[in-house]
């Protein structure tokens, strides 16, 4: 839809970008004192439609899905902030 009509896409475009603010709020709630744009950028990419659509396979449900996404984003957040969750 976003391809077919501009306004949509401006709109999802924004609303992703909110997302992208949020997840930098949060992460820099971490409060590690290094660079956090690597870990936003992985969250934002597991947190996406996109992500969740591509894991909706092999009759996988949201549940089994969101499962999986939680997994991934809780060894992001071990791996880029050396700490346990």
């Amino acid at each position: 839809m976003a391809k077919l009509d501009d306004e949509i896409g401006q709109g999802l475009k924004q609303r992703s970008e909110r997302r992208r603010q949020a997840l930098t709020v949060l992460v820099g709630r971490m409060a590690t004192g290094q660079d956090q744009s690597e870990l936003v950028d992985v969250l934002f990419a597991l947190t996406s439609f996109e992500m969740f659509d591509a894991l909706s396979v092999h009759r996988r449900s949201d549940k089994a899905v969101e499962a999986l996404i939680q997994q991934l984003v809780e060894d992001s957040l071990k791996r880029f902030s050396g700490k346990r969750v």
